[in-house]
């Protein structure tokens, strides 16, 4: 047997380990059952002898999480180690390959330096000159429940060239210009305080054209809408506002009377409604010019930023990373990456560049607001040099670095990057130094966004407004690249981004929100390459403003994860289709955090959504680093009473995340525990876990949960809502089991004892009060009796009675009726009750609800509904609308385990289960890189071909009856 992928601290040869004591791990491969011990050296030099340490012969099979003990490592010190391992016969195997890691520097020896002047705006319409308008027969106050449609025609002799609509409601606003829905208030209480604001310029014709605002008014104090159309071009400016020439009619109504104004902007209760200023800072440019006079044997950048930075050395790009230094809550951390860069440094004169820009710190993020944590960005870097003669220098950030602009003169998340190749960075000035923030200065801890895949044009097609649409074939999260070849100075091309089409071939952009999601490129002469270094946008479809080549237009995949730990194929093409679209939406959502969608203005880290798919994610990668990481966000993000809140990093105060979404504060750790035997995650959350369980029990009434508490539901079920007070206990009780065996393997002897008799308390009171006599859980949902189950809230006696109603549900309705929460449980239960029959048919049906109905209608991606898009009605809901989003794709781990067979029995794969359930399906091939080694299915009929790594057992299901095989590829009868 021979070790291979060597791991120090889950990374492969990190460049800075603030560890004295870091965790070593490798996978297996080769002949052999199983390790029966290893030995590690560790040297100062490469291929140097045991002079750091040498483990000697240790006896143990455990190849995960091996604690360093041998000498301390200086600052930016290397190690260089190799181990090899002896099998079950006692049997020495070859050495693996030398991997290494390098200490982290002793202290951050350098200055936040940024430079504040250059500042632009481009500044949205107000509402000035536009009136309040209500329905002449609606009283004013108190006002009625209703729904007011109004709508103004005018005439255009022209196309302007921009046109944008800002409009608002009291309660909720929809505006609609010739039939084409544009935009949507959020729908919360208050929304009238955030106007919508969208360009509406392709919804426009030559000739007549009318706008339609709807607006749902509940029983309150007042309503009214507010709105301006505003057209420019030319040099020339058109403003459309509210006023008495605008209609008004009920909803159950077909005549259209003049609205009633009930006064200009300004008047009460609303007074002046404010506007979000579209605020985009041009990019700063930072330089240092310096001198080497030595040979130097080896230099290591050492760079972060309160915002993003990307970094050249003598011209030369640093790194494939993006998005550096990545996203934390940077009050409280920000990490800093390191960079091997010797051989981009030479003797004599040398020059480091820096473009600084906005990214999530003082970017827009999180529905389209900005400077969540500051408003000026910053960058601090060390370079250290290591000469041939032993001594050193270091080249840190400080005041004798200048700043100036350059060609990048816009940089968003959300709205898109503008880029004018023909501008140089020159005018160079001092820069500023100092910071207002003082967070931890920590490594980087995960493997860095990268580009995975390079995504072709497939088609182009000219659209009815003079655009060109450039179709990818796959929906991912990215950016584009242009290849350009001869092109003249100053030639404008206008991207824009699009999961989907209108009808017409255009791109739809109204589910994106206030993202803009739009690039601009301006050339210079010649020929050149450009992508958007920072920004990215969620899409399948670029719309340019000029037509170029098609194969000049392609798309760069981002993400951190871009390693496959899986395949899956098998007789059904559209479960291999349901299978890559479950892959390209979770990597599409694995950047930097684990998001709930990469296209529109969110692109939070949504506790809830991680929470159901956690376990499909680790079948689809190795994840641990990642989450490792997003845990301590998620703890920075920790209440002082314990909660946790709905995504992580947390901002603007919603810290509650309520049942399902921050339970994802103990489900998270334990899957990785689960998985990767990951003892070091329970240790270090638990206090965490700890103190969120006791916040749940805290708030209890009377042994249940409280009368008033946040809970989102199982978001977008179909039809049959589960009750807020059964995921209420459902969660807790899974919470409350899952800290018992925390503290169990941790050998928290009284915190075991005192969570296990919690959790029996919880499944009492659970039973006593939410299931009937005939096994129905209050509610009857699917998700509820399915949930019951999974959480072991059930005793045997009532186990087959709940399962039975679920099961006569299932087969009454023919189809699914669980949200994100309940869907993956429902799938597991099913196959776990020996009714795989049922939940082949939710999987396999192609009718809504359903996973195949969006591959029927074309899908390359996950939809955040089941009703995405629909032959009846079209596209659903635009204010939540995502057509990239991995909740329902958590039916990956029932594919992998029942298709594949492929299932966990011991912590981190060290003993599996193999149990194919074929269904209707003909032949699987599937495989899955266990932290332990690859491990493999192949069936047909009723031949099974297994493959196990070493050190891993297996019971394999083999025509009635287990029977257990070790390492190797055994050929099985199922």
């Amino acid at each position: 047997m021979v070790p291979s992928r060597p791991r120090c601290n889950l990374l492969v040869d990190p460049l800075a380990v603030a560890d004295a004591k870091p965790r070593l791990s490798w996978m297996l491969k080769g002949e052999g059952l199983r390790q029966s011990a290893y030995q590690i050296s560790v040297s100062s030099t490469l291929g140097g002898s045991a002079d750091l340490w040498d483990s000697g012969q240790v006896k143990s099979d455990q190849s995960l999480d091996i604690v360093y003990e041998g000498k301390p490592l200086s600052p930016r010190q290397a190690a260089f180690w190799r181990v090899r391992v002896w099998d079950e016969n006692d049997r020495a195997g070859e050495w693996s390959g030398w991997a290494t890691w390098t200490a982290a520097p002793a202290k951050w020896e350098a200055e936040w330096i940024g430079f504040d002047e250059p500042l632009s705006a481009n500044r949205p319409p107000d509402f000035m000159g536009a009136y309040w308008l209500w329905h002449a027969d609606a009283p004013v106050s108190p006002v009625p429940e209703c729904i007011v449609v109004y709508r103004h025609r005018f005439r255009l002799d022209s196309m302007p060239e921009h046109a944008t609509l800002l409009g608002t409601g009291d309660d909720t606003f929809s505006a609609e210009v010739n039939g084409v829905q544009v935009g949507k208030s959020d729908g919360r209480g208050d929304s009238w305080r955030r106007p919508v604001l969208v360009d509406v310029l392709k919804a426009l014709k030559v000739g007549e054209n009318t706008i339609e605002v709807t607006l749902e008014s509940h029983a309150s104090s007042a309503s009214g809408m507010i709105a301006k159309l505003l057209l420019t071009g030319g040099g020339a400016k058109r403003e459309i506002v509210t006023d008495a020439s605008w209609e008004a009619r009920f909803s159950d109504s077909n005549v259209w009377k003049p609205a009633k104004s009930l006064g200009a902007h300004g008047i009460p209760p609303w007074g002046g409604v404010t506007v979000p200023q579209l605020f985009l800072p041009l990019p700063r440019v930072l330089r240092r010019e310096f001198s080497v006079g030595k040979q130097v044997k080896r230099a290591v950048l050492y760079a972060t930023a309160m915002g993003l930075y990307e970094v050249s050395l003598n011209g030369g790009e640093i790194g494939d990373d993006w998005f550096a230094p990545g996203w934390t809550d940077y009050k409280k951390r920000i990490h800093y990456r390191a960079y091997d860069v010797t051989g981009f440094v030479h003797q004599g004169p040398n020059a480091i560049d820096t473009v600084l820009m906005d990214g999530w710190f003082t970017g827009y993020v999180g529905f389209g607001r900005r400077t969540h944590y500051d408003d000026q960005t910053r960058f601090s870097a060390m370079l250290w040099l290591d000469f041939d003669d032993g001594t050193s220098q270091l080249v840190p950030t400080d005041d004798s670095w200048r700043a100036t602009t350059g060609a990048t003169t816009m940089s968003d998340f959300l709205m898109g990057e503008e880029h004018d190749a023909r501008i140089a960075a020159d005018d160079w000035h001092p820069v500023v130094v100092g910071r207002q923030l003082s967070p931890l200065v920590e490594p980087y801890p995960m493997e860095p966004v990268v580009v995975y895949s390079e995504v072709k044009a497939q088609s182009v097609k000219g659209t009815i407004d003079g655009r060109w649409v450039y179709d990818l074939g796959q929906n991912f999260a990215g950016v584009p690249r242009l290849s350009l070849k001869g092109q003249p100075a100053g030639r404008e091309i206008v991207l824009r981004h699009a999961e989907v089409l209108n009808t017409d071939g255009t791109a739809y952009t109204t589910n994106l929100r206030s993202a803009r999601a739009r690039d601009v490129y301006t050339t210079r002469a010649g020929d050149q390459e450009w992508s958007p270094r920072g920004s990215f946008h969620g899409f399948r479809y670029i719309e340019a403003s000029v037509e170029l080549p098609q194969d000049s237009v392609s798309g760069r995949a981002l993400s951190n994860v871009a390693r496959a730990a899986s395949g899956f194929e098998c007789s059904d093409d559209r479960l291999n289709k349901l299978w890559s679209n479950i892959d390209w939406t979770f990597r599409s959502n694995f950047i930097e955090i684990p998001t709930d969608c990469p296209q529109r203005d969110e692109r939070l880290g949504w506790t809830g959504d991680i929470e159901v798919f956690c376990r499909t994610g680790m079948l689809l990668a190795d994840v641990q680093s990642f989450l490792d990481k997003w845990l301590v966000d998620l703890s920075d993000a920790q209440r002082a009473d314990g909660q946790y809140p709905m995504f992580a990093p947390v901002l603007y105060g919603m810290d509650d995340g309520g049942p399902a979404w921050a339970d994802a504060g103990t489900i998270v750790p334990w899957a990785m525990w689960e998985v990767y035997e990951d003892k070091r995650i329970l240790e270090r959350q638990f206090e965490s876990m700890k103190k969120f369980v006791g916040f749940c029990v805290g708030r209890m009434q009377d042994g249940l949960p409280p009368k008033e508490f946040h809970c989102f539901g199982d978001w977008l079920n179909v039809g049959v809502e589960t009750p807020h007070t059964v995921l209420y206990m459902l969660f807790l009780g899974r919470s409350a089991w899952i800290l018992a065996e925390a503290a169990r393997i941790l050998g928290y002897d009284e915190e075991a004892r005192k969570n296990s008799a919690l959790f029996k308390t919880l499944c009492m009171r659970f039973r006593a009060t939410y299931l009937d006599d005939d096994g129905w859980v209050e509610g009857k949902s699917q998700t509820g009796q399915a949930m019951a189950l999974a959480f072991g809230m059930i005793d045997e006696a009532n186990r087959a009675k709940v399962f039975a109603r679920l099961a006569e549900d299932v087969e009454k309705r023919g189809h699914l009726t669980t949200g994100f929460i309940g869907t993956k449980d429902l799938m597991l239960v099913l196959r776990d009750g020996r009714r795989s029959d049922l939940a082949y048919k939710l999987l396999l049906s192609d009718e809504y609800p359903g996973w195949l109905f969006s591959i029927k209608h074309g899908a390359t991606s996950i939809w955040e509904r089941w009703n995405g898009w629909t032959p009846e009605q079209g596209f659903g809901d635009p204010g939540m609308n995502s057509f990239a989003h991995y909740a329902f794709g958590a039916v990956g781990q029932f594919m992998m385990e029942t298709i594949g067979g492929i299932r966990l029995a011991a912590p981190g794969y060290k003993r599996v289960q193999i149990r194919v359930e074929r269904g209707p399906l003909e032949w699987a091939n599937c495989w899955y890189d266990s932290p332990r080694g690859r491990i493999s299915t192949s069936w047909r009929d009723k031949k099974l071909t297994v493959t196990i790594p070493p050190n891993v057992e297996a019971d394999v299901w083999s025509s009635g009856d287990w029977i257990t095989v070790g390492a190797g590829t055994h050929e099985i009868s199922i």
